[in-house]
């Protein structure tokens, strides 16, 4: 009997150590300092206000999950585990701590992009109907963004080079969002090493 209690003392000491781990990668993705309480309290004002208008089912399943209000705290966290981890706490591996973390901040970060977008809608004149934001990120960490409204605002030289790009396109629908981006990909990679060298002679 006391082999047994040792063993589900361990293993819930285990379990302990996870959710501390868990509350820690959360707080590390959200840049938030503090308890449980206070990552739920931060979560609801940053996005609680703007979870209705959410149109992804995927992003608005998981953010109604971090909002729900009906969770103890430790339950909060073992259901935030399971969801961003896709396993129970109770059966999580070596390797599920580290998919948990690249799930929070992946899940953190589209969240705040979209409020960031939400935000510059409601400053927007009423005539720009809807807003895109557009993030780039290259390995090296440096974020290119771009905010595109509807109607656009663009000057006559972009509008010609967009026609042209509209042709281009045309030809294979299927492929472009591919060819687009890696082609964006290149322009940016030659600004940034042009940059790059740029400052050096600068010095």
């Amino acid at each position: 009997m006391k082999a047994l209690h040792a063993a589900l003392y361990e293993i819930n000491e285990v379990d302990n150590t996870l959710r501390q781990q868990v509350l820690f990668l959360l707080n590390d993705a959200f840049h938030v300092q503090g308890s449980v309480h206070e990552l739920r309290k931060f979560l609801r004002a940053h996005f609680g206000p703007y979870k209705e208008v959410l149109g992804d089912y995927k992003v608005k399943a998981a953010l109604s999950r971090a909002l729900d209000n009906g969770l103890a705290d430790v339950a909060w966290i073992e259901s935030m585990a399971a969801l961003l981890g896709e396993r129970s706490i109770e059966l999580w591996k070596d390797e599920t701590l580290e998919k948990f973390k690249g799930e929070a901040i992946d899940f953190a970060g589209k969240l705040k992009r979209w409020v960031g977008l939400m935000l510059q809608l409601k400053s927007k004149p009423s005539g720009a109907a809807s807003l895109v934001s557009v993030y780039v990120t290259g390995k090296s960490g440096k974020e290119h963004s771009w905010v595109v409204t509807d109607p656009p605002q663009a000057r006559a030289s972009s509008e010609v080079l967009k026609k042209e790009l509209r042709r281009v396109i045309a030809t294979n629908p299927a492929e472009a969002p591919l060819a687009l981006a890696q082609a964006l990909a290149e322009i940016l990679s030659a600004s940034a090493i042009q940059e790059f060298k740029n400052r050096g002679k600068n010095k």
